[in-house]
């Protein structure tokens, strides 16, 4: 299993690799998206820091539609991501939409 998972994280670093254009990620703070985002971020992280030549942008929505300590939960999360991402040089930049 584990070898399956490297070889997503090899395909996440060619395209990566492959270009200029920034990567949009949506991440909602569910178990799919929380998965993703540790793949994602794992990769970066293995990639030399001169390699790490473009920004991902998370993206999140409070949708208003859901519970209060849910949302809550979202916004903290979000705000640890940035920054223990900027403090380990790993280029993700949080981007939350809301009605509020």
């Amino acid at each position: 299993m584990f070898e399956y998972y490297q070889n997503i994280m090899h395909q996440m670093k060619e395209l990566y690799l492959k270009d200029d254009k920034p990567i949009l990620v949506g991440y909602s703070g569910g178990k799919d998206s929380s998965f993703m985002l540790a793949l994602l971020w794992h990769m970066l992280k293995s990639l030399e820091p001169n390699q790490r030549h473009k920004k991902v942008h998370l993206l999140s929505a409070d949708t208003l539609s859901e519970a209060p300590h849910f949302a809550e939960y979202l916004y903290r999360s979000l705000q640890k991501i940035e920054r223990y991402a900027h403090k380990k040089g790993i280029p993700i930049q949080v981007h939350l939409v809301s009605q509020r």
